[in-house]
C-alpha cells in the first residue's frame, strides 16, 4: 500500500476554484480497481480547528488556493499506470492552475486501524 499526496496550486478566484473542482471530480476518470481510498481536501485554517497547524510550506499571499489529494492505492505502481501515465505528464497549464500539481508518495512503516470507517459512498459535488 501507498499513499500519493498531490498539492493542487489554483487560482484563488471563485471561477477557477469551481473549474478546478468540476475537473478533479467529472472529468479525471480513474481506474478504481487499485484506488482504495481518495480525498481531495483544502487545508482548514488554525482558528477553525483551535489547534495550532499550518499549511506546508504556505504563506500568506502567495497568490493560490492549496488543495491535497489523498490517495490511498494498492502501490505507486498502480497509482503511476492509472493516473500518471493518463494524466501527469502534461507540460501546459489548465486554466485554473498557478503551477503544475506537486506530487509525493508515502509508504506506511506502521498502521493503526481505528473503529470508525470510511464514508460507503462517493462525495463528488
Amino acid at each position: 500500500m501507498d499513499i500519493v499526496i498531490i498539492h493542487w496550486k489554483i487560482r484563488p478566484d471563485d471561477t477557477s476554484r469551481q473549474a478546478f473542482l468540476e475537473h478533479w471530480s467529472c472529468k479525471l476518470e480513474v481506474p478504481r480497481a487499485n484506488l482504495i481510498g481518495e480525498f481531495l481536501s483544502q487545508p482548514r485554517l488554525e482558528r477553525e480547528v483551535d489547534f495550532p497547524c499550518q499549511i506546508f510550506d504556505h504563506n500568506e499571499g502567495v497568490g493560490y488556493v492549496s488543495y491535497f489529494n489523498v490517495g490511498i492505492w494498492t502501490s505507486s505502481e498502480a497509482f503511476r499506470r492509472d493516473v500518471y501515465e493518463p494524466y501527469g505528464e502534461r507540460t501546459k497549464l489548465l486554466t485554473f492552475e498557478v503551477a503544475l500539481p506537486e506530487r509525493m508518495v508515502v509508504s506506511p512503516q506502521r498502521t493503526r486501524i481505528g473503529r470508525a470507517r470510511f464514508p460507503k459512498r462517493d462525495k463528488l459535488s
